[in-house]
């Protein structure tokens, strides 16, 4: 295996493993950070073409579900997976896309034919369109009722001119892609193809020993979050050796189910690279955030180059957009050009391969260009740093807020009923005695001290830090819980708080790096005691769990779990995507009754799957709240690892104007009692010129008039204190379109809108050099967006 960021330039030289045997021309030009790789090859015109790549879209098929509340069209006017599609169809001619690649998970819930719908509606585009297209099975899509067969079934795939075949069992599916006059073969197989199907596919590919091959599978290879490097897979592993390594044709692979970015290059039995790519952007922000790839193959100067970026971040309204609203995405396995000398690789089993057509100057610059100068990243506005341990907004109805800097010593242990001081007076943690409930055993007084590591935005110099938490089945098959918690008083108000009329919880955390799923998932950092099947009324669903707990998952993504009010109470949760830990996070729910939601922010950014109409949180008035841990089925459990900030709760919704992330008002100045006697003159501003990928760029083509939306009248002006980034490779000039209106059901919440106008955080420790936050701000170039297609009429 050869790693993707140690290869260039690899014409007649062994691979690092020590192969013996050259890679053909195979070389990766890795991008920077923050910075599209160039390719020198972009600047001169070639024998081009391109296909599309749709990873997992398994959130945009759900959050469009009338089931869960059309998040996507309420927050945004748009969706997703519809946006991607409505692209390659309006662009296909303009980027020379000859097919697309679905890579599977074309649902989240296979038993839900909502959202089979919905992606139905959006590949129908693409049919429309006369956008051929293949698209596999992922695990989501997979269910005893065969749900991908009825909504996708060979008789619809059959209409499309590029269909080849399918295989018996109707999973497996093979279409001819003409790309510069040469035929190309792409074989998909489903997720966990049987070996019948894994035979039909080697008949496929015998039957064309002599056409190149683009395979793909919903699991191939994954991803190692430290390194971002390629990891096998067992499936993987028996695709590859029963199919993949043993025909020479396949030169390429896809695959999507693990989350992230990353490819490989792998030699084959023949001694010939293979390019392994994994895409899957379900865990990025809104649920993957309408990323997709355009891969190009330039056969005139052989290089083949892959450009990760999203049409629907284009169509956004402006003041939804957050520093993570970036049209690209520059990691090493996103976007790259890497050299790939066609011929060469195919001249053992296709020696005539030769392209033909026109020349034609580079799509992915084209591409590059074309959104550079329609759209500038945007900049969050900078939080201001506390000046003093009061700064920050207090507000009425705060029903009780935890400090941590003045309720210990920083670097001491906290001794069995220690306390974690509540503002109020009323509401003190007190941790609870060492192993003295249940399956809590081996925890010791070192396991929890106050600590001078914060968050740099929280005015609370201090927080509470829990090591050693752990959890195995000892050899008598016992339980064992290492954790430390704290516990509120009998009595204590908030014991019995309800929220019935909305709150606003906020916290800062900081996940140990430690941290691992086997040992701490569903790690909690506040809950409530007691068990939701015990509430009156209880309408079911995790009947075991407790009626509050604030936890991080198997998959350290967010998750704030409440049992609402409602006469027939449930369970409720609000999910992040994952969440790195090392790294202090603000954390605030917002539950807005005139809204109609509860929304979660991380640093920030609202997450995308929210709560809707549910609102409170049920409890028992005789059970304690609980910090650093949880329970289940009333046993104690769920320890935190990692440091635990400021945590306050306010009994009805606040704009992020007054988080505890802002400051304190100040006292309003008095007006001078003299005018100046000089106004100094506005200093003369440059405009950028949008930055292209070579020293004589192609002119950028004018929007045309059928793309570009109308102004609307009534948008306000962008705040004069955001500025724009500076003109970067990643960032280029403010573009001068339209701006887009905003969708008219969307609500006007403090939760959902405000954050937009307040900045943003940075994930820095105490004393950390103020920076910028990816989190709910402003587009700040002061100019409107303006898609790159027009969108078609709304289906149903």
């Amino acid at each position: 295996m050869t790693s993707p960021t140690k290869v260039r330039g690899l014409l007649g030289l062994a691979t690092a493993a020590g192969l013996g045997a050259a890679l053909l021309g195979l070389s990766l030009v890795p991008a920077a950070a923050q910075e599209l790789p160039v390719d020198p090859s972009h600047a001169s015109t070639g024998l081009r073409s391109t296909i599309a790549i749709l990873p997992d879209t398994q959130f945009y098929s759900r959050y469009a579900t009338e089931d869960e509340g059309r998040q996507y069209q309420m927050r945004f006017g748009n969706t997703p997976f519809e946006s991607q599609t409505n692209w390659i169809v309006e662009n296909q001619d303009k980027y020379g896309i000859a097919f697309t690649e679905h890579l599977g998970d074309i649902v989240d819930q296979a038993d839900k034919p909502q959202q089979w719908q919905v992606a139905s509606d959006a590949m129908e585009i693409m049919e429309d369109g006369g956008a051929n297209y293949q698209v596999v099975a992922g695990n989501h899509d997979v269910h005893a009722s065969n749900p991908f067969l009825t909504w996708f079934p060979e008789s619809r795939d059959a209409q499309q001119k590029s269909f080849g075949g399918r295989s018996p069992s109707g999973f497996g599916s093979f279409h001819r892609v003409i790309m510069n006059g040469e035929e190309f073969l792409s074989l998909g197989l489903s997720w966990d193809a049987s070996d019948a199907d894994i035979d039909w596919a080697q008949q496929v590919l015998d039957a064309n020993p002599a056409v190149p091959t683009i395979f793909t599978s919903h699991q191939l290879i994954d991803i190692n979050t430290d390194t971002s490097e390629a990891v096998e897979t067992d499936f993987g592993t028996k695709l590859w050796d029963r199919l993949i390594s043993t025909n020479r044709q396949i030169f390429l692979t896809y695959n999507g189910h693990h989350h992230g970015a990353t490819e490989q290059v792998k030699m084959n039995n023949f001694g010939e690279p293979v390019i392994q790519q994994l895409l899957d952007y379900q865990m990025a922000y809104q649920g993957g955030n309408g990323y997709m790839g355009l891969v190009e193959f330039n056969f005139t100067n052989n290089v083949l180059t892959q450009t990760s970026f999203s049409p629907w971040v284009l169509e956004k309204p402006a003041d939804t957009l957050t520093d993570m609203d970036t049209a690209f995405l520059y990691g090493a396995g996103d976007s790259y050009s890497m050299e790939f000398d066609f011929a060469k690789r195919f001249a053992s089993f296709a020696p005539d391969f030769a392209p033909s057509g026109t020349e034609v100057q580079s799509y992915s610059r084209s591409l590059r260009n074309d959104i550079r100068a329609l759209y500038t990243d945007p900049v969050s506005k900078p939080l201001e740093l506390p000046s003093a341990a009061t700064d920050y907004p207090e507000v009425d109805g705060t029903v009780a807020h935890w400090r941590m800097a003045q309720s210990g010593t920083a670097g001491t242990a906290v001794p069995e009923g220690g306390t974690v001081k509540d503002l109020t007076g009323l509401n003190d943690f007190s941790r609870a005695d060492l192993n003295s409930e249940g399956p809590v055993r081996d925890a010791v007084l070192d396991d929890v001290k106050f600590s001078a590591d914060h968050a740099a935005y929280s005015s609370d110099a201090g927080s509470v830090c829990f090591s050693n938490t752990s959890k195995h089945t000892g050899s008598d098959g016992q339980q064992t819980n290492r954790m430390s918690y704290f516990l509120t008083a009998d009595g204590a108000p908030v014991n019995a708080e309800k929220f019935s009329n909305g709150y606003t919880m906020e916290t800062f955390i900081k996940i140990d790096p430690s941290w691992t799923a086997q040992q701490n998932a569903w790690m909690t950092w506040l809950g409530r005691d007691g068990v939701r099947k015990d509430l009156p009324g209880y309408g079911g669903g995790d009947e075991e769990e407790p009626p509050m707990a604030g936890a991080i998952s198997s998959l350290r993504e967010v998750q704030w779990a409440f049992t609402d009010t409602s006469d027939a109470p449930r369970g409720n949760s609000n999910w992040s995507s994952d969440v790195d830990a090392n790294k202090w996070l603000h954390l605030a729910i917002v539950d807005d009754p005139a809204a109609g939601s509860v929304t979660l922010f991380v640093d920030g950014a609202p997450v995308l799957r929210n709560v809707l109409d549910k609102h409170g949180i049920n409890g028992f008035a005789d059970m304690s709240w609980v910090l650093g841990g949880g329970s289940y089925d009333g046993v104690r459990g769920s320890g935190f690892l990692g440091c635990i900030g400021e945590t306050r709760i306010v009994d009805h919704a606040l704009p992020a104007s007054q988080w505890l992330t802002a400051r304190a008002p100040q006292a309003e100045q008095p007006s001078p009692t003299a005018a100046p006697t000089e106004t100094a003159a506005p200093t003369a501003t440059a405009t950028a010129t949008p930055p292209s990928e070579s020293t004589a760029p192609a002119p950028v083509d004018p929007p045309s008039p059928s793309t570009t939306a109308p102004a609307p009248t009534d948008r306000p002006a962008t705040p004069p204190a955001l500025e724009p980034r500076p003109t970067t490779e990643a960032a280029a000039a403010p573009h001068t379109g339209p701006a887009r209106t905003d969708s008219p059901d969307a609500p006007a919440s403090p939760d959902q809108t405000a954050v937009a106008a307040e900045g943003s955080l940075a994930n820095t420790g105490a004393g950390g050099t103020p920076l910028l936050f990816g989190a709910g701000t402003l587009l700040l170039t002061g100019a409107a967006l303006l898609a790159l297609h027009r969108r078609k009429g709304a289906r149903a």
